[in-house]
C-alpha cells in the first residue's frame, strides 16, 4: 500500500514557515511605508516654503508662514490683507515640537526671512529640523 499526500504534520510546518516568513515581511513594508511617507511629506513641506517664498517676490507683499501646534496645521497667510494662502493640516504622523525656537516666520517681498530659527517636526517619531538661515531666506531640513 503506498502512501500519497501529506501528513497533517507536513501541513502544518508548512503553515508555520509560511506564516514566519510572512510576517517578516510585513514588517519589512511597515518600515518602508513610514520611510517613504516621511521623505514624501519632507519634500511637500519644502515645496510649500517655497511656494511660500515665491509668492512673496511674485506679488511684492510679505507673506507669514506658521505652525499651530494646538491643531496641527501648517498656515501661509498674506501678511497684509490677511489672506489665507494655504492651510493644511499636518499628517496624523507628524507633530510639531512646541518648544522650537521658530514657530512662525515671514518672507518679505524681496524673498528674505524677518526671523530665523529652527522648526523642530517629529515624523514617526523620528526628529527632523527645518532651520530658516538669515539672508535670502533660505531653509534646510535634516535628521
Amino acid at each position: 500500500m503506498s502512501k500519497k499526500g501529506f501528513t497533517y504534520i507536513e501541513l502544518l510546518l508548512v503553515l508555520v514557515v509560511f506564516s514566519i516568513f510572512l510576517s517578516l515581511g510585513i514588517i519589512v513594508v511597515d518600515q518602508y511605508r513610514k520611510t517613504v511617507q516621511s521623505h514624501s511629506f519632507l519634500k511637500e513641506i519644502e515645496s510649500d516654503l517655497y511656494s511660500s517664498q515665491v509668492t512673496s517676490i511674485n506679488r511684492a507683499q510679505k507673506t507669514n508662514i506658521q505652525f499651530l501646534v494646538s491643531v496641527n496645521r501648517f498656515v501661509v497667510k498674506n501678511f497684509n490683507t490677511g489672506e489665507i494662502l494655504l492651510n493644511k493640516p499636518l499628517p496624523h504622523y507628524v507633530k510639531v515640537d512646541p518648544y522650537s525656537s521658530l514657530l512662525n516666520w515671514s518672507y518679505t517681498k524681496d524673498g528674505t526671512v524677518d526671523k530665523f530659527g529652527t522648526l523642530k517636526l517629529y515624523v514617526h517619531d523620528q526628529p527632523y529640523y527645518i532651520t530658516v538661515q538669515i539672508g535670502h531666506g533660505r531653509h534646510l531640513i535634516y535628521e
